[in-house]
């Protein structure tokens, strides 16, 4: 660990590792779904322009917190991480049964 940041860094015997993380939590299987889903619906090309502005937004969104992720961590500190680790885990919840839910719906029609 260097210093009390909590960023870990080249260890003793000078191994750097990379885990890209944060690329399948942020775009993995679910987003593609949905994604793929909702460009099936869209018919119009004011709902595509719709859509493609949704989607910028949402990248732009991401990429702002992730740039302001050390700074939120500092912030709220271990047990408010803890807390939104928790709620984002519910909410991920919630989706991916609205999304079975949906599934199951359309496959009985």
């Amino acid at each position: 660990m260097s210093g009390n940041t909590g960023v870990k860094t080249i260890d003793e015997t000078g191994d750097i590792a990379v885990v890209p993380l944060a690329i399948p939590i942020t775009i993995g299987p679910a987003t593609i779904g949905v994604l793929l889903e909702m460009g099936t619906e869209m018919t119009s090309v004011l709902q595509k322009l719709v859509a493609g502005g949704a989607v910028v937004a949402a990248v732009v969104t991401v990429s702002v917190l992730l740039y302001m992720s050390s700074g939120i961590e500092r912030r709220i500190g271990a047990i408010g991480v803890s807390i939104l680790s928790k709620l984002t885990g519910l909410l991920l919840a919630a989706i991916a049964a609205q999304l079975v839910l949906t599934g199951v719906k359309h496959f009985l029609r």
